[in-house]
């Protein structure tokens, strides 16, 4: 986004089934920790009734930081793209954790 609340460019990183029903958010991890521990993909299916809890498919942890998500669109598969990086805190020797991944997973929902 610019200064004006516009969008700089049109890339979405948040995967969406067509009909809006299944939505699956990538996860960065905590660069004030240096901590990869929120890392990850989290699915939610919004026709579920009830608190965002509730709708929560289900939560996968990476290693690396996930950077997009897609989910196909009828809604039965999410896709995610998992890339390695350096959780070692400025000044401190480099360290590397995760992998350059594709992760496929298929709904139950």
């Amino acid at each position: 986004y610019d200064m004006g609340g516009k969008v700089g460019y049109g890339f979405n990183f948040i995967g969406y089934s067509k009909d809006g029903r299944i939505i699956a958010i990538p996860v960065g991890q905590n660069w004030i920790k240096m901590s990869n521990d929120p890392s990850g993909v989290v699915v939610f299916d919004l026709s579920r009734t009830g608190t965002i809890y509730d709708k929560m498919l289900f939560r996968y942890h990476t290693e690396g930081v996930a950077i997009a998500t897609a989910v196909s669109s009828k809604g039965k598969y999410v896709a995610v793209i998992e890339l390695p990086i350096d959780v070692a805190p400025p000044g401190s020797p480099v360290k590397i954790v995760g992998e350059y991944r594709l992760l496929l997973f298929k709904l139950n929902a």
